[in-house]
């Protein structure tokens, strides 16, 4: 099964309208924080970005709703082209946006 869930902040937004080949699209870095120990003891916080995008639907109400910094829980899938991969969303909430 091809299931990814992810909790983090939008970055990077990109969108594109829709053309006669092909359906709207938004593209977005999605900055995921995780946290571990080192051996010292001492508390790490790293910061992930991980390549996200949505079509149709689901990319004009990303593009309605998001903006830069939105907390954002996502399920998506793995896509890969062999060099890179990135996450395609099939669903998603807004948990949060800084300006509203």
């Amino acid at each position: 099964m091809n299931k990814c869930h992810f909790l983090g902040r939008v970055k990077s937004i990109e969108f594109r309208e829709a053309t006669p080949d092909s359906g709207q699209c938004i593209q977005f870095l999605l900055e995921v924080e995780e946290f571990r120990k080192e051996k010292n003891g001492n508390k790490v916080r790293e910061l992930n970005y991980f390549d996200m995008e949505a079509w149709g639907t689901a990319a004009s109400a990303l593009n309605t709703y998001i903006e830069d910094d939105t907390s954002v829980a996502v399920e998506a899938i793995a896509r890969s082209d062999g060099n890179q991969t990135w996450f395609r969303i099939t669903t998603f909430k807004i948990l949060h946006r800084d300006n509203v």
